[in-house]
């Protein structure tokens, strides 16, 4: 009934959704994606498999569907505003979708990872002439809507990270088996090389269907790294393949000094050698120590948290941010830190994963340093303001309020 009086009464099969603020009012807007047209006029057999039993249509089957864009109003209420725009006129399937700033022009834009059809970046242009954002789908030229061979693939996970401390955002995005998983690095002109395999990603994942997922920082060294949830669609497909199964591992990578991600699943405890049917994947600092946890959602299953002890005595300095001018949860806020004579960018995304929704606090490592020299956080639009703060004490959170810094 809320859902009605706010105006968000969103039809069909909607899965992942993420806030953000894409007209830079300083209020959060919800962007929810679409799956396919199915429901009880659209109901579809299949047939049956080599076993003889019915099995899971695929997604390529059904008639995708439009995704859509709220507006929040300021008084409880939101508009659908995307009509009339590329987020109506792309017709996809979205599984996962992740709000950032890909081109650094200060506007939040959407990438959405779509099942068997081409993913979705959608580029925020700002206002037009009468005042209405306008949308441009790029994907295709930007080189993230297919695979290298220019098939679609059966997009899921889905997150952005400055995997490579440029201060530009990167991709990934996860798909079922055989097609690899994708690590789009930022050429930093609206384009993207997928580099999963330099990053031992593609071989890692040859066999797996991936769904939650997060760029992180998992031992407060500085630098992201990667932690991947994986499950088949199909819960029977260990009944005739000798090579895919239907509970699939996790999978933690590591980025060394080289700036590569290195597999490290086998030396990161025994759950890393079980096997679930993961899908979502949520990232939080449960015991407020600045090590990072992981919450795993197993489809059927009890869901499976896992306490992260490999932060090795490196120090941290988690931050809790709070929007004044800007949106109140600081979504587009840039951070530069500096600490040991390194500095560090992050840059606050919001959404990811599948079906999750992570800790919106931000915990910056700085590996053996004792403390950070500088911070300084860039708030969002409407904002201008530089938030700058010098000579902080690791090993604690700290509560930043847009004007009226640590409080």
């Amino acid at each position: 009934m809320f859902s009605e009086q706010a105006g968000l009464a969103t039809p069909g099969w909607t899965t992942s959704a993420v806030w953000f603020d894409y007209d830079n009012d300083g209020r959060l807007d919800l962007f929810v994606c679409s799956f396919v047209d199915y429901g009880a006029k659209q109901k579809l057999a299949c047939g049956d498999n080599q076993l003889g039993q019915h099995y899971y249509c695929i997604p390529r089957v059904f008639h995708g569907t439009p995704n859509f864009l709220y507006h929040y109003n300021g008084d409880g209420t939101f508009t659908e505003v995307s009509k009339g725009t590329d987020i109506a006129r792309a017709i996809g399937k979205g599984l996962g979708v992740v709000a950032t700033d890909i081109n650094n022009d200060g506007r939040m834009d959407l990438f959405v990872a779509n099942d068997t059809v081409q993913n979705f970046l959608f580029v925020n242009r700002g206002p037009d002439a009468s005042g209405k954002t306008r949308w441009e789908e790029v994907a295709l030229q930007a080189g993230v809507a297919f695979s290298e061979n220019g098939q679609p693939r059966s997009g899921m996970g889905v997150d952005a990270g400055d995997l490579q401390n440029s201060g530009w955002q990167d991709l990934f995005v996860a798909n079922v088996d055989q097609e690899m998983f994708s690590l789009y690095l930022n050429n930093r002109d609206e384009t993207f090389s997928d580099l999963a395999y330099l990053h031992g990603v593609s071989l890692a994942t040859r066999l797996l269907s991936g769904w939650g997922l997060k760029f992180f920082d998992y031992d407060n060294d500085g630098v992201l790294d990667l932690f991947l949830a994986n499950r088949h669609p199909d819960d029977m497909i260990g009944r005739y393949s000798k090579q895919v199964h239907y509970k699939e591992p996790l999978l933690l990578f590591h980025q060394g000094p080289d700036g590569k991600l290195k597999n490290v699943s086998a030396e990161a405890g025994p759950v890393f050698q079980q096997f679930f049917p993961a899908r979502g994947l949520a990232v939080g600092d449960v015991d407020n120590n600045g090590a990072l946890g992981v919450m795993v959602m197993s489809n059927g299953g009890a869901p499976l948290l896992l306490r992260n002890n490999a932060t090795h005595g490196n120090h941290w300095l988690g931050l809790k941010l709070q929007g004044v001018t800007c949106n109140r949860d600081a979504i587009g806020a840039k951070i530069v830190w500096k600490a040991g004579g390194k500095i560090r960018h992050r840059f606050k995304n919001n959404g990811g994963s599948y079906l999750s929704s992570h800790d919106p606090r931000v915990v910056l490592g700085i590996g053996t340093a004792t403390q950070i020299e500088e911070l300084e956080i860039h708030w969002p639009a409407p904002s201008s303001r530089v938030e700058r703060l010098v000579n902080l004490a690791p090993d604690r959170y700290l509560r930043i309020v847009e004007g009226k810094g640590a409080v």
